[in-house]
């Protein structure tokens, strides 16, 4: 078997993620912070002024890469699933109030605390996993 195929570290899986959930929130936050002041123009989209938020898409991303991730096999692809199974995390988490109040209010300190508690489980569990690989 090619050793670039299914060797991809557990670890390293975990690490890329936590790392792309955190990453993510931090970018989230801080366009949003320029949008409010209007520093970048806004991102957000609007269907038939229905506000469409960023946890759609993250939801919409955790499908799409789950899907995929049933098919890869090579390491470059499996680390690529695991950025983006964070970042897809990141996104949805970070409105977590909002799924759990269906108000639209959103809470910058909830999701604070999500965000690094989901992130500080996904690299407390890297740190813990053996390095043994993926077969």
């Amino acid at each position: 078997m090619d050793s670039k195929n299914l060797d991809a570290s557990p670890r390293t899986i975990t690490f890329l993620i936590a790392l792309s959930i955190f990453f993510t929130y931090a970018v989230a936050r801080i366009l949003f912070l320029f949008m409010d002041q209007h520093y970048i123009p806004s991102l957000t989209l609007h269907i038939s002024n229905i506000h469409i938020h960023h946890f759609v898409y993250g939801i919409f991303l955790l499908a799409i890469i789950g899907y995929i991730a049933l098919f890869i096999r090579k390491k470059v692809y499996i680390y690529c699933a695991a950025i983006f199974y964070g970042i897809g995390i990141g996104l949805a988490f970070d409105e977590i109030l909002m799924w759990v109040r269906l108000n639209g209010k959103h809470s910058e300190l909830v999701s604070l605390c999500t965000i690094s508690g989901i992130s500080l489980i996904f690299f407390l569990i890297s740190l813990f996993l053996p390095e043994k690989k993926r077969s």
